[in-house]
């Protein structure tokens, strides 16, 4: 009897606790919707300028790429002025101010346990395999790209000193969205032009997602 009892009490306490955990789940949201709370989401982030953030809100395989090809023209922009400024007079104070900001990004690359050879290339613009190579180096790339992004505004115009890679996308709005599993594309409405973005859903959040460079031709 009091076997029966307690098997009666085990099924109504797991009848109670499974009552309790479906009230308490969050109803997911749908696709489209989160999609779109997630690219606002990012836009508030870029207008912080907090790249730490920003990265979070990207599929691996965009900060492998992207990301780390706008780093390796930060750290390789002082050099590449340095030597077009060979066999010219350039102003003091430029010379001077870009003289600076070379030694910050050596302090930058101490700091990330990096060197200059880290980011060599063999063309101008690096080649996908250059670019993957040189992002398996970057341990944190968001800290890295906040760092360098600090030094660059001591080069800035003023009027654009806090502007950023994605500034642009501060206004912009998503249209066309298009679904397929874990896999979204749709149209960036930004300064009259509409071009394409894609997400990726990675552990349950939609992230924007572009895995290959603009590498011209």
């Amino acid at each position: 009897m009091n076997l029966i009892k307690s098997s009666i009490l085990i099924l109504i306490i797991s009848s109670l606790l499974s009552i309790l955990s479906s009230c308490s789940k969050a109803p997911e949201l749908d696709p489209k919707e989160a999609i779109n709370q997630s690219f606002n989401s990012f836009k508030e982030v870029v207008k912080t300028n907090d790249w730490a953030e920003m990265v979070n809100w990207m599929t691996q395989e965009t900060q492998d790429t992207t990301v780390t090809l706008s780093l390796i023209f930060g750290v390789q922009s002082p050099q590449k002025m340095k030597t077009g400024l060979q066999g010219t007079n350039p102003n003091p104070e430029f010379t001077k101010v870009m003289k600076n900001y070379s030694n910050e990004i050596d302090q930058i690359l101490k700091k990330h346990k990096l060197t200059h050879e880290d980011f060599k290339t063999n063309e101008v613009f690096p080649t996908e395999d250059e670019i993957k190579a040189i992002s398996k180096k970057i341990k944190d790339k968001g800290s890295f790209a906040n760092d360098l992004f600090k030094a660059s505004l001591k080069l800035s115009n003023p009027q654009t000193a806090n502007q950023n890679m994605f500034s642009m996308w501060k206004d912009a709005s998503l249209s066309d969205l298009k679904i397929d599993g874990d896999q979204a594309s749709a149209k960036l409405n930004i300064m009259n032009m509409k071009p394409p973005i894609s997400f990726k859903k990675v552990n349950g959040e939609w992230l924007i997602h572009m895995p290959q460079p603009a590498i011209p031709n």
